[in-house]
């Protein structure tokens, strides 16, 4: 009878060792590499919302630095001296109250200078000239950038045709703005191309898009994404284990208790693992659309972010618009002095009741987004010029008339029409250059009627 229970024992034991090798090679091993793929998923789209916004961001940096170093008054002031009209005390003065409108424009500004044969004439905020090369030749916008503080120095030339008349340069803390869109344990870090080049040959890398790329290294995961008009790349890490922590308990304690289970009840070990894995899975969705709708919904104004206008677009969005569609850029006035004045809570409820008038003004059809900061885009889908102007004076009307606060509220905008997707994508830009002119009108407005 020993031998006979014994050749039992070792039936099951070996049956047992069998199941449980079939269980991980068939069941485990797949189901660990499915929930892994979707996981690193999840971390590439999270990555790629930071990235993407950061993009669009540096992108506004550039353009705005430009047009002030375009700005044709001062070179006719830089012409006026060189022919011995007006003398540099004369240029300084006009840079000086020059340069107050044009820094209030740069998002995420912490400093400013403008330098014109060699010496700084005007600056504003907090940068320190005597740490910075002054004798510089630069043809185009130039970013350097400063991977340890995330900060960027952007020379701008102040151009007359090719001659180059001076420099603009611009000190962006981008720590901030990364905080601002944080994910979890995501660790962000701006580097130069050399940078990249020497990391992407130390590791072994995929190549996502033209511009993507991902390190999957033995303890953490990498996006690395190069920002379009820029030599900067933005590069996104998270441990794996905090990627993959979940994941490892999980088929970890199933490891487990399988063959014990398998002792007990065929029945109950599949009902265990499926269920509880069918109910992980769940969960990662539910995270998953989570993730997704805090990219699509601006959680202050409950407005469209700008990560869905251009997501919508892009997936066949141009397919279903109605046109002529009109472009509206809406942007806050005064809106740094309300928030130097009264503090960001009541900058925050200024453009939370704005957006609460766009979005009960415009019609069901219609979409109003929050570009970013104080400023917003409205599409008018099947609407002509005069039909939005007409939408948009009543918008500014009703602003106009909130008695929340202790102040008045204006906005400035610009509006163009679209007839097809080239003339939308252009039109985005063109409606904000004409927002700055209706903007700058209303100054001189002021300052003509004081």
């Amino acid at each position: 009878m020993k031998k006979p229970l014994g050749r039992v024992k070792l039936i099951v034991i070996s049956v047992v060792c069998i199941v449980c090798i079939i269980s991980y090679l068939v069941i485990f091993r797949p189901m660990e590499n499915a929930l892994k793929d979707s996981k690193q998923q999840l971390f590439i789209r999270s990555a790629e919302a930071v990235g993407y916004a950061t993009e669009i961001f540096m992108e506004n940096c550039i353009n705005d630095i430009r047009a002030i170093s375009n700005r044709t008054e001062f070179k006719q002031r830089i012409a006026e001296y060189k022919a011995g009209n007006i003398t540099l005390d004369a240029v300084m003065k006009y840079a000086k109250q020059d340069y107050e409108d044009g820094y209030k424009t740069l998002e995420g500004a912490v400093g400013a200078i403008r330098i014109f044969e060699g010496n700084v004439i005007t600056r504003k905020g907090n940068i320190d000239p005597t740490r910075m090369a002054l004798n510089i030749e630069f043809q185009d916008v130039t970013l350097v950038i400063n991977p340890d503080t995330l900060s960027i120095l952007v020379y701008s030339p102040i151009k007359n045709g090719e001659e180059i008349l001076g420099y603009d340069v611009v000190f962006f803390d981008i720590a901030g703005i990364l905080e601002n869109v944080h994910q979890g344990h995501m660790l962000h870090k701006l580097y130069s191309e050399a940078d990249i080049e020497r990391i992407l040959a130390d590791n072994s890398w995929i190549q996502l898009t033209e511009s993507e790329y991902l390190i999957a290294g033995e303890a953490d995961t990498l996006y690395i994404k190069h920002l379009k008009n820029t030599g900067i790349y933005f590069v996104a890490s998270s441990p794996n284990h905090v990627i993959y922590g979940a994941i490892n308990t999980l088929l970890g304690g199933l490891m487990f208790y399988f063959p014990l289970m398998i002792l007990i009840t065929v029945l109950i070990i599949n009902t265990f693992t499926f269920g509880n894995i069918g109910r992980k899975i769940e969960g990662l969705e539910i995270e998953r659309d989570r993730y997704r709708r805090e990219a699509q919904i601006d959680g202050l104004t409950n407005t469209y972010s700008r990560n869905y206008l251009y997501e919508y677009l892009e997936n066949n969005g141009f397919d279903v618009l109605q046109w002529p569609l009109t472009i509206a850029m809406i942007d806050v006035n005064n809106f740094k002095a309300i928030n130097d004045t009264y503090g960001h809570l009541v900058g925050d409820g200024v453009l939370h009741e704005i957006a609460a008038v766009l979005k009960s003004s415009v019609r069901s059809r219609d979409m109003v987004v929050r570009f970013g900061g104080d400023e917003f885009v409205l599409l008018f889908t099947d609407c002509s010029i005069e039909e939005a102007e007409k939408i948009l004076r009543r918008c500014v009307e009703r602003i106009r008339n909130i008695d929340k606060f202790d102040f008045n509220i204006d906005i400035s905008y610009g509006i163009v029409e679209a007839t097809n997707k080239e003339e939308l994508l252009a039109g985005i830009q063109q409606a904000d250059i004409k927002m700055y002119q209706m903007k700058r009108e209303a100054r001189r407005q002021i300052d003509l009627n004081p």
